[in-house]
């Protein structure tokens, strides 16, 4: 399995790799750039090269992902994570619309590396061999290698691909197949100039993630103010994603400390101390405490899942749901033990009006009876209700390890010309829209995620209602660092569109910047298109499946009016004449479907500026029912790789 992506800093940019949510890949980066070339350079491809930026020219960057983290629409995360809050949001931007590219770990990040939607990178599905092919063909034509290009120090990771570093980058810092490991992480650590035969390895044993990352990213930065370099340090973390404290069991975690020090390695004396006192005073309790969480979580969500078996009487599953982790079973994330208990008190997670509630008759019916559209019963919430609690305190561990990135900048003295952005690959539920738990579907609990900037020039408290994406935050990241003449004339244009103008006193109006926003999803028959008008207050899917609508023989259309219905429950699509509330749609949101689906549609072939233009397919190629590709693009590359 291709999995996915989770720790991951790198200094000098680091661009978080294509991933699957389940294992990651922390990186940091030492610097010189390119040295150290794995890999050669794809076929034909020169790229031009540039003396170093004059320190004070070219900004700093640092872009700090969380894996499987929502946005904020059931708790005030701000009024925990005071570092976030005061240092952060207070001091820069907010983005409340930000959405991703398509809300799966392994595609989203992909997209984030190349700029561009998943239909154009070919990285359309976690676990997908062609996926993963599709990507190798590009891996050394990125963001990070763009920048290294342009005079940064730059480094780089990319989760499952880990054992073949690509060419182009200054420093290998992955995780070999130990990102959701918390305390238990064995790491790559390939400089650029050295022997690095064998490939020497790190032992993060009895070192939680959020101290070792965060410490790990200042030294880097510390190594590129030294060389008189700009850098971009792309840290992505495991919180607050499900994982394990360990391995399972001393035995193994020591035989990889060996192999570690066999080659050579031998960890900083401050990680050595870390590792030697939290390892023999929290080791013990935190595997029991952790194991105890994860069962009582793991017990609860599949006795839910048989009964929901039981009562589809036994309806097989969708034969493409496979995830980057057992979709059967939640599994908390593994906090540190000083934030573990933080929220003990809470004795449930609060709902919102989605919760355990369904569009009722608007998700295509062979979706909404799957495993994954299920109602919550009390043994199901009571695992939701854990894993809030424990999600909830992995997140004061994020704040950790900001605050130590922070600190660092601050004792190097390059704040004031470090842009620093915090967002999400994708969101995540926990019973919402009866989605038991996880991501991939269009809503707005999945796809929009928390986005925040601070910088040089960024105004305090400012809230921008600019509908990003992710892949926008790319083009954002090339534009700020004048990395755009360094692109090969060979790579594909970017589809996403810089927001760098926003990022001032006097910003650009959203609506004169772009009024909408695209995601999309590829996965067998629960494919979709999905269009968000923020400025607006409108959402319009399409389910790529289903019976159809007034004037398609396939698919299902769902519009949500925001301002009357914030939390997606009634479809303006629906059936006018139906007998439920729920289901009764209006001829207004039908007449916007048909309005839309040209969009829609020339969204989904969409290919580099033209993703910015409300690209629309021509009536004549509606006529020949686009929308079906979307469908059967999805199906053909299931088929080819299964």
């Amino acid at each position: 399995m291709f999995h996915a992506t989770i720790p991951v800093l790198i200094l000098p940019i680091l661009a978080a790799a294509p991933t699957l949510c389940s294992e990651l890949a922390a990186a940091t980066v030492k610097m010189e750039a390119s040295t150290y070339a794995p890999l050669p350079p794809p076929s034909g491809q020169t790229l031009p090269s540039a003396p170093p930026p004059p320190r004070g020219s070219a900004p700093n960057i640092v872009y700090i992902l969380a894996d499987d983290l929502e946005s904020d629409f059931k708790q005030d995360r701000l009024s925990f994570m005071p570092t976030l809050r005061t240092r952060l949001r207070e001091r820069g931007a907010s983005f409340p619309n930000a959405v991703v590219p398509q809300p799966q770990c392994g595609p989203s990040r992909a997209s984030i590396l190349q700029g561009r939607y998943p239909h154009n990178v070919g990285y359309i599905g976690n676990s997908d061999a062609r996926s993963v092919a599709a990507y190798r063909a590009v891996e050394n034509d990125t963001v990070g290698t763009w920048l290294t290009s342009a005079g940064y120090h730059t480094g780089k990771y990319v989760n499952r691909l880990e054992e073949r570093p690509p060419s182009g980058w200054s420093y290998w810092g992955g995780l070999r197949k130990s990102s959701l490991m918390y305390y238990d992480a064995v790491q790559w650590d390939i400089a650029a100039g050295a022997a690095n035969t064998p490939p020497p390895v790190l032992s993060r044993f009895g070192v939680h993630q959020a101290d070792f990352l965060g410490a790990q990213a200042v030294e880097q930065m510390a190594v590129a103010v030294e060389a008189g370099k700009p850098f971009f340090v792309h840290i992505t973390p495991a919180m607050p994603h499900g994982g394990k404290c360990y391995r399972g069991g001393s035995r193994r975690s020591s035989r990889n400390a060996g192999v570690a020090a066999a080659r050579g390695r031998v960890l900083s004396a401050t990680h050595a101390r870390a590792e030697r006192e939290q390892a023999r005073t929290q080791r013990r309790a935190d595997k029991q405490q952790a194991k105890r969480a994860a069962k009582r979580v793991r017990r609860a969500s599949r006795r839910a899942t048989r009964n929901a078996k039981e009562a589809r009487h036994g309806d097989e599953d969708d034969e493409d749901d496979e995830d980057d982790e057992d979709e059967d079973a939640l599994r908390p994330p593994c906090p540190t033990a000083r934030n573990r208990h933080a929220f003990d008190h809470l004795f449930a997670m609060p709902h919102v009006p989605s919760y355990n509630r369904s569009t009722v008759g608007t998700i295509p019916p062979h979706i909404q009876t799957s495993r994954r559209f299920q109602p919550v019963d009390a043994q199901l919430e009571a695992a939701h209700d854990e894993m809030y609690r424990m999600r909830s305190a992995s997140m004061l561990d994020m704040d950790d390890m900001l605050r130590t990135v922070l600190d660092g900048l601050d004792a190097l003295g390059v704040a004031a010309s470090t842009y620093v952005f915090y967002t999400s690959d994708n969101g995540y539920r926990l019973g919402e829209h009866m989605g038991q738990h996880g991501k991939g579907a269009p809503y707005l609990h999945d796809t929009r995620v928390p986005f925040y900037v601070r910088g040089p020039g960024v105004p305090p408290n400012l809230t921008l209602e600019h509908p990003v994406n992710l892949v926008d935050l790319t083009a954002t990241i090339v534009d700020l660092a004048g990395a755009a003449p360094f692109r090969p004339a060979s790579s594909p244009p970017l589809d996403g569109k810089s927001f760098a103008h926003a990022l001032r006193a006097e910003p650009i109006p959203a609506a004169a910047w772009r009024n909408y926003s695209f995601s999309e999803m590829y996965k067998g028959e629960q494919t979709w298109l999905k269009l968000h008008f923020p400025l607006s207050n409108t959402t319009v899917h399409w389910w790529c499946s289903g019976a159809g609508s007034a004037t398609r023989r396939v698919g299902t259309p769902e519009v949500f009016d925001l301002l009357l219905d914030e939390w997606q429950m009634r479809n303006l699509a629906g059936s006018p004449s139906a007998a439920h509330e729920l289901e009764r749609g209006t001829l207004a949101g039908n007449e916007l479907v048909e309005l839309a689906l040209p969009l829609l549609a020339g969204m989904a072939a969409c290919a580099g500026p033209t993703c910015n233009t409300a690209p629309r397919a021509a009536a004549a190629a509606m006529r020949r029912e686009p929308l079906l590709d979307c469908y059967e693009y999805a199906r053909r590359r299931s088929d080819a790789s299964g």
